[in-house]
């Protein structure tokens, strides 16, 4: 989504240069948002350790990992 997110930026940049102090603040808002969500996930594995003992990092729910 981020990837996405930043061709449509780049997009309209590029049309638009008077655009461009605006769209750059709009990349480092997605970006600062990325790693908020981020950083939520690690927080609810932790939680989900704490409680019930199971390690979910990088995993979904049917043993499968996030990254493969």
């Amino acid at each position: 989504m981020r990837d996405k997110v930043y061709r449509e930026i780049i997009l309209v940049m590029s049309n638009d240069f008077s655009t461009i102090e605006r769209s750059l603040h709009l990349i480092r808002i997605t970006r600062n948002l990325e790693r908020i969500a981020d950083l939520t996930t690690n927080i609810c594995e932790d939680v989900i350790f704490m409680v019930e003992g199971k390690v979910i990092k990088h995993h979904k729910a049917n043993g499968e990992r996030w990254d493969a």
